[in-house]
C-alpha cells in the first residue's frame, strides 16, 4: 500500500516539474512578442515602449523623449524560475539624472559635468521582472544617480546615491 502511495507521489512530483520546467523554457521571444508595448516608471503613467528581437536576444528599448523618466535599454534574460526574467541594461538617454548643479548649469566647467554624465550612462542596472495574472510584467529598478564632489564651482570627483524605482512592462493590447 505504502509502496504505491509512494510511486503515484513520486510520478506526480515528477510530472509537475516536467510541467514546470516545460513552461519555464518557453522561448521569451514568445513571453515578449516584437513591437510597442507599454511601460511605466514610478507614478508616471504607462508609456510606449519597445520590444525588437534580434538575434534571438529579447530587447527592451524605453526611449527618451515620450515622458519617461530615465530612458534605458538592454537585454531580456531568462531564469529558472517560471514568470520571472532579469532586464540586464544601462541609461541611454541623452540626459540622465545626475548631478543637479551641471543639470542647472550652476558650474563654470562644463567638461566636469560631461565627465560626471559619461559615467552615470555606463552604470549598469538589473532588475527581476515578474509577471502578474493581467499579463503585465513588474519589477523594481535600482540606478544610481552620480553626484559630483565640488571644490567651489570645479567638479573635482564623483560618486553615486543608489535609488530605486518600481518598473511596469504591460503589452499594447491590455492597456
Amino acid at each position: 500500500m505504502w509502496l504505491r502511495i509512494h510511486r503515484l507521489l513520486v510520478g506526480v512530483l515528477v510530472l509537475s516539474a516536467w510541467l514546470g520546467s516545460a513552461m519555464a523554457d518557453e522561448p521569451l521571444t514568445s513571453q515578449f512578442p516584437e513591437g510597442k508595448w507599454k511601460c511605466g516608471m514610478g507614478s508616471y503613467g504607462l508609456r510606449e515602449c519597445f520590444i525588437t528581437h534580434d538575434e534571438g536576444k529579447v530587447m527592451l528599448d524605453i526611449p527618451d523623449g515620450v515622458g519617461h523618466r530615465m530612458p534605458l535599454k538592454g537585454q531580456l534574460l531568462g531564469t529558472d524560475t517560471d514568470g520571472e526574467v532579469v532586464f540586464d541594461g544601462v541609461l541611454s538617454g541623452k540626459y540622465v539624472d545626475f548631478d543637479s548643479d551641471c543639470a542647472t548649469e550652476k558650474t563654470t566647467d562644463p567638461k566636469s559635468c560631461l565627465e560626471l554624465h559619461e559615467k552615470a550612462r555606463r552604470q549598469s542596472m538589473r532588475l527581476v521582472f515578474q509577471r502578474k495574472k493581467d499579463g503585465s510584467w513588474r519589477g523594481t529598478l535600482p540606478f544610481f544617480i552620480v553626484r559630483g564632489k565640488w571644490n567651489g564651482m570645479i567638479a573635482e570627483g564623483w560618486y553615486r546615491h543608489g535609488a530605486t524605482e518600481p518598473l511596469r512592462l504591460v503589452p499594447k493590447k491590455n492597456e
